[in-house]
């Protein structure tokens, strides 16, 4: 079980196997990351057009390619990583480099993208070639890159992926970065902390707005809601 594993899907999953308490042995374990810092930030613009990443990332004279953290930014849909690659141009103060393929600056990845590209782009992220991957949840399980410095995840999602997503930095022990773009309400989401249910089981969209408003500090969140 990973340490991510909810209570509620350790009882689904116990309940499937048809596993009671005195035939399984479950070890309870901790994954911390005490070099890890998770910052919450609130979005000022759309996130269509992710002007939010412009004060992110540095310009190409102040820090040349092969000085960035390697990066994952996270958004929620193929057309939102295209954006992701528009903004860190206008940042980096190099207009059309999202042209190039072979750019050391960032690429992108998702479900659509070619396996020949899929291939290209994590081969050359792992080989340090390529700074930062623009990507969607298609680029996650299986890959154990020790030298991810950074991630950053765009817009609310359910806690658990993003627990998954973030833990993709600092595997290799250094200092690392995880920060959360959140908008600062929801369309037909609780956007004040009075309107969530005491005492009830929550939904997962209730799990998802609870991530965005809590005052809490998100080791402790994060730790609470596994």
């Amino acid at each position: 079980m990973s340490e991510t594993c909810r209570p509620q899907a350790v009882k689904a999953i116990q309940e499937n196997l048809k596993l009671v308490e005195g035939q399984l042995t479950i070890l309870h374990g901790k994954l911390t990351r005490p070099k890890m810092r998770i910052i919450q930030k609130t979005m000022t613009s759309s996130m269509a057009l992710g002007e939010d990443l412009l004060s992110l990332f540095p310009s190409k004279e102040d820090t040349p390619d092969n000085q960035l953290p390697q990066c994952l930014v996270y958004s929620s849909t193929w057309h939102k990583t295209m954006k992701v690659l528009e903004v860190v141009d206008r940042a980096r103060g190099t207009p059309g480099g999202l042209l190039d393929p072979k750019t050391s600056t960032v690429r992108r990845f998702h479900a659509c993208t070619g396996e020949f590209d899929k291939a290209d782009t994590i081969c050359d992220f792992a080989s340090k070639k390529a700074r930062l991957i623009s990507c969607t949840m298609a680029l996650g399980m299986g890959q154990n890159w020790p030298h991810v410095q950074t991630v950053i995840h765009i817009g609310r999602d359910d806690p658990l992926l993003i627990c998954q997503m973030i833990g993709h930095v600092g595997r290799d022990g250094r200092p690392c970065l995880a920060i959360l773009l959140f908008k600062p309400s929801c369309h037909n989401g609780k956007n004040h902390l009075s309107k969530f249910p005491d005492g009830k089981a929550w939904l997962d969209d209730d799990r998802m707005d609870a991530l965005a408003l809590t005052p809490l500090c998100l080791r402790i969140a994060f730790s609470l809601d596994n």
